[in-house]
């Protein structure tokens, strides 16, 4: 005896947007273990950094004498920054896949631990207090804060628009809650 032909299956896709999802399965989503793991690494970096820096001097190995510090702070200190920018840079953009998020983070993160350095070494302190050093130092600042400012800045405007385009097109509020990443192209399997 013969069976029947059995019908043809259509492959099942995922509900379009806004379909049977709920909020946090969007892809637009900041993923929160890479940025827990990297605020934590870079943590981890500066106080590590802090560590060397208090036990060298606790154990005499940073006074200048004639053959020099045996730990200077200024490459303890410059190791330090570095790593920190670079892993909070790459940490973020990870999490977040913006560019913009990944630069605001990093030079916020490298500026905070800058900061933490400049009020526990002597040395850096008076260097930021006169010279060229007090020069970078004080542009620094001025960068962290126009990057800063600009980031809410945009995400103020892009939220405006998409109320002013929600309310001049009358178009579902919950088509207009996706991310600023809409200007752009879509994201990888996101049609």
């Amino acid at each position: 005896m013969s069976q029947p032909p059995q019908p043809v299956r259509e492959p099942q896709h995922a509900a379009p947007k806004g379909e049977g999802q709920s909020p946090a399965s969007d892809v637009d989503q900041i993923a929160i273990a890479p940025v827990i793991w990297t605020t934590l690494i870079c943590a981890l970096i500066a106080g590590g950094g802090h560590a060397v820096l208090w036990l060298s001097r606790s154990l005499g190995w940073t006074v200048p004498s004639s053959e020099g510090a045996v730990i200077p702070w200024q490459p303890v200190t410059g190791i330090v920054l570095v790593l920190v920018a670079i892993i909070a840079f790459g940490g973020f953009y990870i999490a977040a896949r913006r560019a913009r998020v990944a630069i605001s983070a990093s030079f916020l993160l490298t500026f905070l631990v800058a900061l933490s350095y400049v009020l526990t070494l002597q040395g850096l302190a008076e260097a930021t207090q006169a010279g060229g050093a007090k020069e970078i130092f004080n542009d620094f600042r001025t960068v962290v804060i126009v990057i800063i400012g600009f980031y809410f800045g945009t995400e103020a405007l892009v939220s405006a628009a998409k109320i002013i385009g929600a309310a001049l097109t009358h178009n579902d509020p919950k088509i207009i809650q996706r991310a600023d990443r809409d200007l752009g192209p879509p994201a990888r399997g996101v049609k």
